[in-house]
This record gives C-alpha cells, sequence and structure tokens, in this order.
C-alpha cells in the first residue's frame, strides 16, 4: 500500500478555525478516553532518563494531544515531567484549559515543528503529527533535532495497513458519541455534527488520509539514513509497538539512546 499526500481538511488555510479547533478537541477527547499512547510511556520514559531532562516541547499539539492524562502516565512510571504545548496555529481554547493542568502549559506564540526556537529547550515530542509532515519536512524535522542535541520522540496512532484502514470505519459514530464532551466546543461544530453530520464525515475523512500517509519503519528509516552525519553521535531508533487496535509507530533519538 503506497503512501499518499491527498490533502487533509484540517490543514487547508480557508478550513474554519472553529472546525478545526473542534477536530483538534475530538481528537484529544478521543486520545484521553482511548488512551493508545499509553503504551509509549515505557518508550518515552527510558529516553528521558537517559537524556536527563525533565522539559518536554510538544509540537502540533492541536488542542493538547495526550496531554496532560499522559503526564499522569509518567508520573506513575517514575518519572516527572513539565511539558510545554506548541502549535503551528494554537489553539486558544485549549490553552485556557491547561492553564488549570498541573505541569502542563500552552505556548501560544505560533511554532513551527521545522524550525524550533532555541529559546524552547527539552525533549521534542509529536503525537498523531509526523505524518502531516512531506519527506522533506521530516528529514528537516530530524535534523534539527540532531543539530540542537535535542532528545526527540515521535509516535503516531495510525498505521497504514488493511487494519489501519478498518480501524477508521468507527470514527463517525466516535464522533457521534463523543463531540458534545469536547470541552470548549463551538456550537456550530455541535450543530454539524447532527444535522447534518458534516463534522464526522470531515474527521472521518482527515483520519482515513492521516492513515494512508503514515510512513512505515522502513521508510522513517530510509530517511534517517539520509540525514547529514554529526560531529558527536545521535542514534535513531525505530519501531512498532504493538498492544492495541493498530500498533503504533514510534520514532526515537537521542544523543544517549541505547
Amino acid at each position: 500500500m503506497a503512501r499518499v499526500n491527498l490533502p487533509e481538511l484540517a490543514d487547508q488555510p480557508w478550513w474554519p478555525a472553529w472546525a478545526r479547533d473542534g477536530m483538534t478537541g475530538y481528537l484529544h477527547e478521543i486520545i484521553k478516553r482511548a488512551r493508545p499512547y499509553s503504551l509509549a510511556v515505557p518508550h518515552l520514559a527510558r529516553l528521558l532518563r537517559e537524556s536527563g531532562t525533565i522539559h518536554i516541547i510538544d509540537l502540533c499539539s492541536g488542542a493538547g494531544g495526550p496531554w496532560p492524562s499522559l503526564r499522569q502516565d509518567l508520573e506513575a512510571a517514575g518519572v516527572a515531567v513539565e511539558v510545554l504545548c506548541t502549535d503551528l496555529s494554537p489553539n486558544r481554547a485549549a490553552a485556557h484549559r491547561l492553564d488549570h493542568a498541573e505541569g502542563v502549559r500552552y505556548h501560544v506564540v505560533p511554532v513551527s515543528a521545522t524550525s524550533v526556537p532555541p529559546e524552547l529547550k527539552g525533549a521534542r515530542t509529536m503525537f498523531s503529527a509526523l505524518h502531516h509532515f512531506s519527506d522533506a519536512d521530516i528529514r528537516e524535522i530530524l535534523a534539527r533535532a540532531q543539530e540542537d542535541r535535542a532528545p526527540f520522540a515521535a509516535f503516531e496512532a495510525t498505521s497504514r495497513s488493511w487494519r489501519g484502514l478498518l480501524a477508521t470505519l468507527v470514527i463517525p459514530f466516535a464522533v457521534l458519541i463523543l463531540m458534545p464532551l469536547v470541552r470548549p466546543l463551538d456550537w456550530r461544530a455541535l450543530w454539524l455534527t447532527y444535522l447534518p453530520p458534516v463534522m464526522p464525515l470531515a474527521i472521518w475523512w482527515d483520519g482515513l488520509i492521516s492513515t494512508l500517509r503514515t510512513a512505515r519503519v522502513e521508510e522513517l528509516r530510509a530517511l534517517i539514513a539520509a540525514l547529514p552525519q554529526t560531529r558527536e553521535p545521535y542514534r535513531w531508533v525505530v519501531e512498532e509497538i504493538d498492544g492495541g487496535p493498530v500498533p503504533i509507530l514510534a520514532l526515537c533519538g537521542s544523543p544517549s539512546i541505547k
């Protein structure tokens, strides 16, 4: 199954901000309840321990991604972290909500994953975001992490496989159930969840395209092999973590990873 590069609605500049916030809000809600990234906790905890940092710069955070519940999972594993969520199009409603979450803040100034400001120091993470980028942009993201000597971890809960495609069939039904629980929720997003069901179809489309755009292990390894060499060693590990409906794709890098 070849990787495709069809557009996702939420990535388009003409897509309304309230609809984008509703979509990222749903994604945050489903991740919070299904907790697919709990499988990534041991890998992320090991990366942070080896790197000796408690600071996380989360890129492409949308409405907050898996935080703050993932922070609680890390604490239960004995790793305390301070998380700064960032995004190229910051979700200000999510920023207000996360202001009340312990150990998690939202940076309301736009931040590009391909050009992280030098003042934002810490381990860089991405959740359900790497598939949004072209191969050239992924190489740039990884090369910047290498150059900056920043620990890096990206996880994808989508799988470009028949198993992954089948999993997208439940998306419209999950939207119908969970959209009323998104907070804060614009009345337009709620209205268009049911009459007519625009949001379920839009989120299903983006979920399907996300699945078809998700890189495979061997493809990421090929991208890593093309990265420029650095003076000091920086090692990358790419693997799939099984244990859920679809495997979690994990890409971790660090100056000291073993």
